[in-house]
């Protein structure tokens, strides 16, 4: 018998955006092609609305984790790795791909924690612009270049998103697909 592929989907927010209408209905189609589909997500919502009830009514399996919230706290990043990875181990999953700018760094770490196979990312939009404190935008760009080699693939949804990363030093253009 033959083992089904096992795919995880992190993301920060279910909020209504592209992102999560994205990472839901890519999960809803690949679980309809026969795949092993879930999505984790932490449970903050916001003004926008939320997409967890309309996950929930699709029959996509999801996983509320409390560590994975918007803002940065370190105490809860770590526990937010250590968490996802066991999730990870404990699922057996051999494809992990992330969304969002900070499931896209803790859920990128948790896997390779884990040991899954195979990491890719979703960039829907860069976590730093210009318009942040030149030290954030620093430090969120550092991340991005330390995670980079652990992810097997990043996933954009535009080819500027490869201009701005590239423009960044993220990474060399094979490290990408639109």
């Amino acid at each position: 018998m033959a083992t089904s592929i096992r795919v995880l989907h992190p993301i920060t927010r279910l909020i209504i955006g592209g992102a999560q209408e994205n990472t839901m209905l890519t999960a809803q189609l690949l679980r309809q092609e026969g795949w092993e589909v879930d999505i984790v997500s932490g449970p903050q919502t916001g003004s926008e609305g939320s997409l967890i009830e309309s996950v929930q009514e699709r029959g996509i399996p999801l996983v509320l984790e409390p560590t994975l919230v918007r803002e940065v706290n370190p105490v809860k990043d770590l526990l937010a790795v250590w968490r996802l990875a066991r999730l990870m181990r404990q699922g057996n999953y051999t494809i992990v791909h992330t969304h969002s700018s900070k499931a896209g760094i803790v859920g990128r770490w948790a896997p390779k924690l884990a040991g899954v196979p195979v990491i890719v990312h979703t960039v829907h939009g860069w976590g730093h612009h210009e318009r942040q404190h030149p030290l954030i935008r620093a430090y969120y760009i550092w991340l991005e270049k330390l995670t980079l080699p652990i992810t097997d693939k990043l996933i954009v949804v535009s080819s500027l998103n490869i201009d701005k990363g590239l423009a960044d030093g993220i990474g060399k253009p094979e490290n990408y697909v639109v």
